[in-house]
């Protein structure tokens, strides 16, 4: 079996965990491989090209949510299973943490979980691509209102948004910052693309789940020069006006090991949001 761990090289709190992680894998009969590749030099945000050059059964990723995004970008064009282990305060996505990977990781060797799969977005600027896990949100970087923006769903006639910004969100992405922004908490089972407005100036304007057959085109209209596509809050790139922006569901999906046994989705939801209590 051929396993990699991924983990944030400039985070110095992974360090001490990390020996723990790699003496467990190699208990195992496993010399694990790392990967610790700065993202921004390894241009992993572009889902066109492949960043790993291993074939792996697993990816165990150590860290924080923030690290996980990273290492599912990472993993996507080969569909690597992720095991993630928190170290973060939230740790949302981590299915083990340090005094349960040793069990976690015998039952994945045993063939003990399941893989869930994860729906992503895609975005297209040009020829440029990107993917996000969580979400890609439209803001100006320089003041609070955006200027307008125009929504094209499928073969629809366009809609017009104005507001502080637009979240284009996939179902991993409701928990984040489309719920603090008032939009649905969807099962990440159900695919889809997720469209919610940042504080919009119109009533009428609402937030949207949308099939993930269909594409959704976006059009800065306006002159302000700091308008920006940020991908999951970790990479971004200026967007001139006038610009189109499309938004699609690729075929990949990220890949999460869920040992057996671990607690559903809405278990967790309830206890790291305290939802329905």
């Amino acid at each position: 079996m051929r396993v990699a761990v991924r983990i944030n090289p400039r985070d110095e709190r992974v360090v001490a965990p990390l020996r723990v992680v790699v003496d467990l894998i190699r208990a195992q009969g496993i010399d694990p491989i790392l990967l610790d590749e700065d993202a921004a030099e390894k241009g992993m945000y572009v889902r066109k090209d492949k960043y790993i050059d291993h074939e792996l059964d697993l990816m165990v990723v150590l860290g924080g949510d923030g690290t996980l995004l990273t290492a599912g970008r990472m993993a996507l064009v080969g569909e690597v299973p992720l095991l993630g282990i928190g170290t973060g305060r939230f740790g949302f996505l981590a299915q083990s943490d340090l005094e349960r990977f040793e069990s976690d990781f015998k039952a994945w060797m045993a063939g003990q979980f399941r893989v869930e799969e994860r729906t992503v977005v895609e975005a297209s600027v040009g020829d440029r691509h990107y993917v996000a896990i969580n979400d890609f949100v439209l803001g100006d970087a320089g003041f609070a209102t955006l200027s307008p923006l125009e929504v094209h769903v499928g073969e629809s006639a366009p809609f017009s948004l104005q507001g502080d910004g637009l979240i284009i969100a996939s179902p991993t992405g409701s928990t984040a910052y489309n719920l603090s922004a008032g939009g649905p908490i969807v099962d990440p089972s159900i695919p889809s693309i997720l469209l919610t407005p940042i504080c919009p100036h119109r009533l009428g304007v609402r937030p949207l789940a949308i099939s993930p057959t269909e594409r959704v085109g976006v059009v800065l209209r306006g002159e302000s020069p700091n308008q920006w596509l940020t991908v999951d809050g970790q990479f971004g790139e200026r967007i001139g006006p006038n610009q189109p922006i499309q938004f699609s569901v690729p075929h990949e999906r990220m890949r999460l090991v869920r040992i057996e046994g671990s607690p559903p989705f809405f278990e967790v939801l309830r206890e790291k949001f305290h939802w329905g209590r």
